[in-house]
């Protein structure tokens, strides 16, 4: 049986799913920027508040950090990790990072202009203004550099 559903979208899925990566981190940053609102008017109605340079209300936080020690069967440092913030008077996240050190898009343009001088290959037109761009349209994940 021909899976013809499926060809129309093959080369459309990576979009679809950076547009709704999009949404869902713009979704995230509001929600976290309307806890941290609740947090600094709990803050302020409770009496003793602390400002700070700018007229910023200090809060009452605690947080967590974690770097996944383990992605696969034979390596222990991960790629990938996070960290969450939590008021303590509203129990909500008011603060929240998301870190990678890898970015497949990056890779594998890196990977293809390694290639083309590894090789000494002459790429096409096409090809050759895609590798002199700098930073290719792209949500990119890789946003932490080090150990």
């Amino acid at each position: 049986m021909m899976n013809l559903a499926l060809l129309p979208l093959s080369n459309c899925w990576e979009k679809m799913e950076e547009e709704l990566c999009v949404s869902i981190i713009a979704m995230t940053t509001q929600i976290v920027e309307e806890n941290l609102e609740e947090e600094i008017k709990l803050t302020e109605d409770k009496g003793s508040v602390t400002y700070h340079d700018g007229g910023k209300v200090g809060i009452s936080v605690q947080g967590d950090a974690r770097w996944d020690q383990r992605s696969s069967g034979h390596k222990y440092d991960s790629d990938s990790g996070t960290a969450l913030i939590c008021g303590n008077l509203s129990g909500k996240c008011v603060g929240l990072e998301c870190m990678s050190r890898r970015c497949a898009s990056c890779e594998r343009k890196e990977a293809k202009q390694k290639s083309y001088s590894d090789s000494q290959m002459i790429p096409t037109l096409a090809e050759a203004k895609y590798l002199k761009t700098q930073h290719p349209r792209h949500l990119c994940l890789r946003n932490y550099v080090g150990t």
